[in-house]
């Protein structure tokens, strides 16, 4: 999904937001993953991801932030609608990724969050700033 699949989703529940995946012929479950960038308070950026192997809501955030109030409903809203079955609870993993060190490195931080999940590699990552401007030049 793009910026905007959240805040529809979050405002607007599943049928807000039903006929994306029709649309851009996805068949969600058959995904790995599905990654959903949140833009929180029009001011800070941070990851919520779905793991469908493991049936787990994921949220990363470079600040250490906890995930919004309706993420976990929302999102689970959408996989039960989605997949049209309930197989078990959707568990929420708030993980604890590496930190930003400055107030402006969100978006690159949620990027490289999404670049580890989508490539099944840890996040794990070194947060100098020589390493953050090679990861900017990317």
């Amino acid at each position: 999904p793009n910026s905007f699949f959240w805040p529809k989703l979050r405002d607007g529940g599943y049928s807000a937001v039903q006929r994306w995946a029709k649309r851009a012929a996805v068949d969600v479950v058959s995904l790995r993953a599905l990654l959903v960038p949140l833009h929180l308070n029009d001011s800070h950026w941070a990851l919520g991801a779905v793991d469908l192997a493991r049936h787990e809501l994921l949220f990363l955030d470079s600040l250490g932030l906890p995930p919004p109030a309706s993420f976990s409903m929302r999102l689970t809203e959408f996989m039960e609608h989605e997949t049209l079955k309930v197989e078990r609870p959707w568990t929420l993993k708030v993980k604890d990724p590496p930190r930003q060190r400055n107030s402006t490195d969100c978006g690159v931080f949620m990027l490289w969050y999404a670049d580890c999940l989508a490539a099944t590699q840890p996040t794990d990552f070194k947060t100098s700033a020589k390493a953050i401007n090679r990861k900017r030049r990317e």
